[in-house]
């Protein structure tokens, strides 16, 4: 674990820590872009995406307060729903923090209930997490907003998803403070790029479809005059 990601744990424990119930449970979660989708057009993205070997990277934190309620059975608890228990960081190596509260002086991500994903969960079963999953759909969504208008500007081509998938944790282990860390293996992102604009291609088939029916109108109108 690198000493980035170091400081970004030792701060979601330390923001658990002050919590008034202590009976909760710290999911730590890793993991790479195992799949990107950019237009044909602009393939040459790829190359930018994987310039460093860290930007292709994620991680996060997700926090559950009244673990006790949850240490027996299966309970999957959705994000972004209004009542939702869950507080949550994800930093992306390109995209920096996506969830949770910055903190400029360290550069670390504390979980927050801010929960910008459009779906996702988070699912136990007898207190073991078994899978985490997140996904920020759309352009305009608040959790890639930010980084399409700020970072690619006026470029030709957005993110218009992301999704990241969590399994095969690995054993929970106990807190001094009395919560309980869980950490996975490592996960897998997704991340499609898509034009909001047409492509050329496409401009090329309008151009050419306004060309034929320009003809056939010329030709009615001969006719008619005829």
């Amino acid at each position: 674990m690198t000493k980035f990601k170091k400081l970004a744990l030792a701060a979601a424990i330390g923001a658990l820590s002050m919590a008034a119930n202590a009976s909760s449970l710290v999911f730590n979660f890793s993991g790479a872009v195992n799949s990107i989708s950019i237009p044909d057009a602009y393939a040459d993205l790829y190359d930018i995406w994987y310039e460093s070997a860290d930007f292709d990277d994620f991680y996060g934190t997700v926090i559950l307060d009244n673990y006790e309620n949850y240490l027996t059975g299966t309970h999957t608890i959705n994000i972004a729903a209004s009542n939702s228990p869950l507080k949550l960081s994800l930093v992306s190596g390109l995209l920096t923090g996506i969830e949770g509260t910055r903190d400029r002086s360290t550069g670390t991500f504390t979980p927050d209930n801010s929960q910008l994903g459009t779906t996702g969960s988070l699912t136990l079963v007898d207190g073991k997490v078994t899978n985490f999953n997140w996904s920020a759909v759309g352009i305009d969504s608040p959790a890639l907003a930010s980084f399409n208008d700020r970072t690619l500007g006026s470029f030709p081509v957005k993110i218009s998803s992301i999704s990241v998938n969590v399994g095969s944790v690995g054993p929970n282990v106990a807190l001094a403070d009395g919560s309980v860390w869980s950490q996975s293996t490592r996960g897998t992102a997704a991340v499609v790029m898509s034009s909001p604009v047409p492509e050329p291609s496409t401009y090329a088939m309008l151009a050419a479809g306004l060309a034929a029916v320009g003809l056939v109108a010329r030709r009615r109108r001969s006719g008619s005059a005829a």
